[in-house]
């Protein structure tokens, strides 16, 4: 169920987002493979067809695609997911999932590694209750570039040694409760900023995402918060989400509310139960 946190919120940007880390441990509760990766070039949409067969009626099935280094390491490359509905229980099916577009070089010495699992949490939802699957074979369709670049090449100004990224105030975390059984993402963060007209702006987030590894029932809650001030006026606003998944629903409770000058000026409450 917790299978896609050592790949959790990657993208580019400031803390708390930023690359992937070391793919090992996601890894390690996977299905994978691996060979030489003969420096291949890679540019475009990865292609994984799999034959597979689960013993539940819903699941989900996750393909990723790393670079390991000599010492171990694992680095993402790109990912890939499918959400397997109505899925006829111990049948042999073939799904085909396509993985994000790359462009990646790998250098000598390296090795390409195909990782499966039926999860990529908290990237996507966890499927609704425990399972097993089994993967009979299949093949991976890689978007290989040969030859001369048809573009000049770019010109790149050289990068710091260390990132200024500065971490404090900036949470980014991963739990695992031993007893409970269950695995936790959570982040908090902001920033203080100044607009035009002599303005100020504060916006701050936190949220934390829970799955149960025995169950697969999560949680989720998260607040955010702006402000927008000059000497004259200020304003801000304030909402929360609770979200509980289990096994047939969603039940999502957001709750918004609006100040100017301190006072309350608006609020709205949303609660609603979606079926999965």
């Amino acid at each position: 169920a917790d299978v896609g946190t050592a790949a959790w919120i990657d993208c580019a940007g400031h803390l708390p987002w930023g690359l992937s880390y070391d793919q090992r441990h996601d890894d390690a509760e996977s299905i994978t493979w691996e060979w030489d990766a003969d420096e291949v070039q890679l540019i475009g949409h990865p292609v994984a067809r799999l034959r597979l067969s689960v013993d539940a009626a819903a699941s989900a099935v996750s393909v990723k695609l790393c670079d390991v280094f000599p010492d171990g390491t694992s680095a993402l490359v790109t990912r890939g997911s499918l959400n397997l509905d109505r899925t006829e229980p111990g049948v042999e099916r073939v799904v085909e999932v396509e993985l994000d577009a790359c462009a990646y070089a790998f250098e000598p010495g390296q090795r390409l590694r195909l990782s499966v699992a039926g999860a990529d949490w908290p990237n996507t939802v966890a499927p609704p209750t425990p399972h097993a699957m089994t993967v009979h074979g299949g093949e991976l369709e890689l978007p290989v570039w040969s030859g001369a670049s048809p573009h000049t090449e770019p010109v790149l100004n050289a990068g710091d040694e260390r990132s200024s990224e500065d971490t404090a105030g900036t949470v980014w975390r991963v739990e695992r409760d031993v007893l409970a059984r269950t695995t936790g993402c959570v982040v908090d963060h902001g920033s203080t900023y100044a607009v035009p007209h002599d303005g100020e702006a504060t916006e701050h987030y936190r949220g934390r995402v829970e799955v149960d590894t025995r169950s697969f029932d999560q949680r989720v809650e998260a607040e955010a918060h702006f402000r927008l001030s000059w000497p004259e006026v200020e304003v801000s606003t304030r909402s929360t989400l609770d979200l509980a998944v289990g096994p047939d629903a969603y039940d999502v409770d957001i709750w918004l509310e609006a100040r100017a000058g301190g006072e309350v000026v608006g609020e709205r409450r949303w609660q609603e139960r979606l079926p999965r």
